[in-house]
């Protein structure tokens, strides 16, 4: 079995393929190379995972951690497209919170937005922040509850 932050990378990507601008582009790899052939697309990563004992007795212990959803997109009307992604994953995240019951909650903290023009065409990404909130049992890492 997997960490619990892999199970959720997993899930949000499960979730996220599909959407009408991006497809089957969703990536759980920060590590990839980004192609003019695989945008506009994906790529999910966690940034950190917080953890904390619920109650000096209890052995579940609850975790906030943050997802990072990269929107990539290149093209003469980036900013709309990447707009147009964001909205996609926002409405697709909000309409089921929990991922399909891996977490407790998850809740857009944030998005910033770079685009460049240089190259031969304009090129951006948009990072979408969520802070996600899970738990696992003391000890058990894999085991979500």
């Amino acid at each position: 079995m997997s960490h619990a932050r892999k199970q959720i990378r997993d899930a949000v990507k499960a979730a996220l393929t599909g959407l009408t601008t991006t497809t089957t582009n969703v990536y759980v790899n920060r590590a990839h190379m980004l192609e003019s052939a695989k945008l506009p697309c994906l790529s999910i990563h966690v940034r950190s995972d917080k953890p904390r004992r619920i109650t000096e007795t209890d052995i579940e212990h609850e975790r906030t951690v943050e997802i990072v959803v990269e929107a990539h997109a290149a093209g003469a009307s980036v900013d709309d497209t990447l707009d147009t992604i964001c909205a996609e994953v926002e409405t697709k995240i909000g309409a089921d919170a929990t991922v399909g019951g891996l977490l407790l909650d998850c809740e857009l903290e944030g998005t910033s937005i770079d685009v460049s023009g240089e190259g031969a065409k304009p090129s951006g990404m948009a990072e979408m922040t969520f802070n996600a909130t899970y738990s696992v049992r003391e000890g058990a890492p894999e085991v979500l509850l």
